[in-house]
C-alpha cells in the first residue's frame, strides 16, 4: 500500500526537487503500475465526489505528483525522461478510475514537457520568437496577428466541417 501523501507533502517534495534532489528514474512499466495503484487506492474512491462537487482533485493530484510528477521531465533536468507514450499510458490507467483527475494530471505532464523543452532551448541560446522582427505591424507577441488569423481560420473551417457532418 503506498504511503498517504497530503497536498502539502507533495508540494514540499516538488520544492525539494527544485532545489536539486533528482526524481528517481522509473521504467515505463513500473510508472504505469504505480499509476494503476494510485488510481485504485486514491482516485477511484474520490471520483464521484470530485465530479459531483466540481472541485479540484487535490488528493489524487498530490498522490500522482508525489510518485510520477517528473515523468516527462528530461533526466538531465532531474526527471524520469519519459515521453508522450508515458503520458498516454498513465492517462489511460488513471482515466479508468477518475477522468477529472486524469485530465488534470495529463495537463500537468504536458505543461512540464513544454516548460522543460523551452528551458533547454533557452539554455542553448535559442529563445522562442527571437527570429521575429520586433515592431512589425503583425507582431502581437510570441504569436503574431498573421499567425492568429491562420489559427482562427483553421478553427472556423473545423467548426464548419463539424456542423456539416453532424447535420448530414
Amino acid at each position: 500500500m503506498p504511503e498517504t501523501v497530503t497536498p502539502a507533502d507533495a508540494l514540499d517534495r516538488v520544492r525539494t526537487k527544485k532545489r536539486g534532489t533528482a526524481v528517481v528514474r522509473m521504467e515505463l512499466g513500473t510508472a504505469v503500475s504505480a499509476a494503476r495503484e494510485i488510481a485504485e487506492e486514491v482516485l477511484r474512491p474520490q471520483a464521484a465526489a470530485v465530479d459531483t462537487e466540481q472541485r479540484w482533485p487535490a488528493e489524487g493530484m498530490a498522490a500522482l505528483l508525489s510518485r510520477l510528477g517528473g515523468l516527462v521531465v528530461p533526466e538531465h533536468s532531474g526527471g524520469m525522461g519519459h515521453g508522450l507514450l508515458a503520458v498516454a499510458q498513465v492517462g489511460e490507467a488513471t482515466g479508468r478510475a477518475c477522468a477529472s483527475t486524469s485530465i488534470c494530471f495529463g495537463m500537468h505532464l504536458v505543461g512540464s514537457a513544454v516548460i522543460s523543452a523551452q528551458a533547454r532551448r533557452r539554455a542553448a541560446g535559442a529563445v522562442p520568437g527571437a527570429d521575429r522582427r520586433r515592431g512589425a505591424p503583425d507582431d502581437t507577441g510570441p504569436v503574431g496577428a498573421r499567425d492568429g488569423r491562420r489559427v482562427l481560420a483553421a478553427a472556423d473551417a473545423h467548426g464548419a466541417l463539424r456542423r456539416r457532418l453532424s447535420c448530414g
